[in-house]
């Protein structure tokens, strides 16, 4: 049995287009992410790894602090700023800065502002954002705090998650 001439250009276009589509297909983009950790693409800042943990607490009266850490040791200092929203003031503090260089693993880093006119007779936000650069990858982080917190979408989706287990526990 032998192949005939049209078969055999078949077979020859077949394993030439085969090994064409392999070479020039578009490759898979490569995540340049730390392990374990999450990647969001749905920032305003581009792609940012979001491994520094923040938190933001109302220390004293119109004290805000956040407490700002890393889950590794870091060598450099990051740069943060805070935003005021509608109706508060800065009173202590700067919007705009960066934090001392050298971070411990799980040790936080505390930085304060004191402003006016963050109370719960309004709903009023401030947030909080920090960033800096590990491995040549943009790290970073955002926190908001809200004046009224039992009217947030956060607290809803805790008392959420709390009835859920309520309920669970209940019906076994």
């Amino acid at each position: 049995m032998s192949i005939k001439k049209p078969q055999l250009f078949f077979y020859f276009f077949l394993i030439l287009g085969i090994g064409a589509y392999q070479f020039l297909k578009p490759q898979p983009m490569l995540r340049k992410s730390f392990s374990g950790v999450n990647v969001s693409q749905f920032s305003s800042r581009g792609v940012v790894d979001r491994i520094i943990n923040l938190q933001i607490d109302v220390t004293r009266e119109n004290e805000i602090t956040s407490s700002v850490s890393l889950p590794f040791d870091f060598d450099d200092s990051l740069q943060y700023k805070w935003i005021l929203g509608q109706g508060v003031k800065l009173i202590e503090g700067s919007l705009l800065g960066s934090t001392e260089k050298g971070f411990t693993k799980g040790q936080p880093v505390k930085i304060k502002i004191k402003v006016s006119g963050f109370n719960s007779q309004n709903n009023h936000h401030i947030g909080f954002e920090v960033s800096g650069l590990k491995n040549n990858h943009r790290i970073y982080a955002e926190g908001l705090i809200s004046s009224q917190f039992e009217k947030s979408f956060e607290n809803t989706v805790q008392n959420v998650e709390r009835l859920k287990a309520e309920n669970s526990g209940a019906q076994k």
